[in-house]
C-alpha cells in the first residue's frame, strides 16, 4: 500500500490504534443484515415485514403480514389452503 509507514505499524503498542483503520471497512452489524432482509422480503411479495431482538431467546425475530391475493388469483389460495408456502 502506497504512503503507508510499515515501520509504525510494526513498532506499535499493544491497544494502540492503528494506521491501517483507515482503511479496513467496518462489518454490517447483525441488526442491519436482518433489517435489510426482512425489507427485501416485504419487497418482494408487497407486504409488510418488521424485524425485532427477542429479549427472551435473544434472538433476531421477523414477522409479517401475509399478502391477501387479488382475485382470480385460485392457484395462490389452494396453496395456502395446502399449508405450502406463498410466492
Amino acid at each position: 500500500m502506497p504512503g503507508v509507514d510499515w515501520e509504525a505499524v510494526r513498532g506499535l503498542p499493544k491497544g494502540a490504534v492503528s494506521p491501517l483503520r483507515e482503511y479496513a471497512a467496518l462489518a454490517l452489524t447483525r441488526a442491519t443484515v436482518v433489517k435489510g432482509f426482512a425489507q427485501a422480503l416485504a419487497d418482494r411479495h408487497g407486504t409488510t415485514v418488521w424485524a425485532w431482538n427477542s429479549p427472551y431467546s435473544e434472538e433476531q425475530v421477523v414477522h409479517g403480514n401475509k399478502p391477501r391475493p387479488a382475485r382470480g388469483h385460485a392457484p395462490v389460495l389452494a396453496a395456502d389452503e395446502k399449508g405450502l408456502a406463498w410466492p
